[in-house]
């Protein structure tokens, strides 16, 4: 049996996340995956462990994690990359040596591969750089090579400098398997960073192998969206998950911002007003720059201005206490959805529920292009362009309902498709570690 420690950068706040580590433990353990642990270093974006069969670290704590960062920038500032790079885990010896306390170097010396959680992290310049040193780390633990596995990632596009040479040292010379959640990130590995790759493959985010739990908390909810449907003349309900980080991104330009919100509250609006109710799904509501709620109040607030009673029937459905599971089994619930998040578009999904993604980033187009169902993907740049107008984006809703049993059907079969291709690629992976096949990222 092959043990894997599981680690990486990731926050239970985000059930995107969630629903990442979810399905990751449900994949790997179908395989008979034996998992030591998970650590991840941000200690304090993990209040709780929603496994409960899944021992966790907060390991390293965020200063030594910063002073961890530090060491290896000072080491690119100093040009002795490659080496720099290498080296710095080592440099912090005697900060990390309270790693030591921890069961990090039992799990490590037990474990045969350190598998990387996927996700987004390997977006952004700065989390990239953090998650590189973490994984040299891990890789390294003081001489001691593993093999290391990023499992189920998006890449890029980088636009430091530094981080496209560390993303051409880290993924050609520490990275024994790649696994990309789409093609995008792959071709611009190929194309523009232009380096050698690891053995990769393309497979589905891995919250597409999560199974909905339809537990007494989800029950209550599901009350919630029932009396909402009863008041809607139409008797449809449509969801809708939009994101707040745009805050932080458009600070310099609040027309844009001011076009996303209204485009979104006129959006609504005309869903009212043809007979649909809405509700808004939120993906995090813990105070952050991630926290739903923001945008939420911002919709709610303009919606009451525009009309009174819009504004109070739009509702939020309170996802906060629910793991990914439960939270991926509300959609089930909804008419359609329209998501702006990936990861509620991939929930809605789960439940074979006709979707709508509006993808802001390469990664929410790829993701759901590689599923290959009847998902219409738009550009939100094409609606804050006004090149899609809110009356368009209602008459896809509209479609969408129309055709409900054709496509839900069409989303069921790829999804099995899709997911059970995902089953035999790490198969055959695993068969090759179990044989040795594997070094330096090279199956022999």
């Amino acid at each position: 049996m092959l043990r894997f420690l599981i680690a990486g950068i990731a926050d239970f706040r985000n059930k995107g996340d969630v629903a990442i580590l979810e399905g990751t433990t449900n994949v790997l353990t179908s395989l008979g995956i034996s998992i030591t642990r998970f650590y991840s270093p941000y200690s304090k974006s993990w209040p709780i462990c929603p496994f409960s069969n899944l021992k966790m670290e907060q390991m390293p704590s965020s200063d030594v994690f910063d002073k961890l960062i530090a060491h290896g920038l000072f080491g690119v500032y100093s040009g002795i990359l490659p080496a720099g790079t290498f080296l710095a885990p080592r440099l912090c010896y005697k900060t990390l040596s309270k790693l030591s306390k921890s069961n990090i170097i039992n799990d490590l010396s037990s474990a045969d591969c350190v598998w990387q959680i996927g996700g987004s992290y390997l977006i952004h310049d700065s989390r990239f750089i953090q998650e590189l040193l973490y994984i040299l780390y891990l890789k390294n633990e003081w001489g001691r090579k593993k093999l290391v596995i990023l499992g189920g990632h998006s890449i890029g596009p980088f636009y430091s400098p530094i981080s496209r040479f560390l993303a051409s040292i880290f993924l050609s010379k520490s990275v024994d398997i790649l696994l990309l959640r789409e093609e995008r990130s792959l071709e611009y590995l190929l194309h523009k960073l232009k380096i050698g790759l690891p053995y990769t493959r393309i497979i589905s985010d891995f919250s597409f192998h999560v199974n909905p739990r339809h537990t007494n908390n989800v029950q209550e909810i599901f009350k919630d969206i029932d009396i909402i449907k009863d008041k809607s003349s139409s008797g449809y309900v449509i969801g809708l998950s939009a994101r707040p980080l745009f805050y932080q991104i458009w600070e310099r330009e609040k027309n844009k911002r001011n076009i996303y919100l209204n485009f979104l509250v006129k959006f609504v609006k005309k869903l009212y007003d043809r007979g649909f109710s809405v509700v808004f799904y939120p993906s995090s509501t813990v105070p952050g720059p991630e926290n739903d709620t923001e945008i939420y109040n911002d919709i709610s607030r303009l919606l009451k201005i525009e009309n009174a009673s819009y504004g109070r029937r739009f509702t939020m459905l309170q996802t906060r206490q629910l793991s990914g599971s439960e939270a991926y089994a509300i959609p089930s619930k909804l008419d359609v959805m329209v998501a702006i998040r990936s990861h509620a578009a991939i929930a809605a999904l789960k439940s074979f529920i006709p979707t709508i993604h509006i993808y802001y980033h390469h990664k929410g187009e790829g993701i759901i292009k590689h599923l290959r169902a009847s998902v219409p993907c738009l550009n939100l740049d094409d609606l804050t362009s006004m090149k899609i107008t809110p009356d368009e984006l209602v008459k896809l809703v509209e479609q969408q309902i129309k055709n409900y049993d054709e496509i839900s059907e069409d989303i069921r079969v790829s999804i099995k498709n899709r997911t059970s291709e995902d089953v035999s690629i790490l198969q055959e992976i695993f068969e090759q570690i179990h044989k040795g096949h594997f070094l330096a990222g090279v199956p022999q």
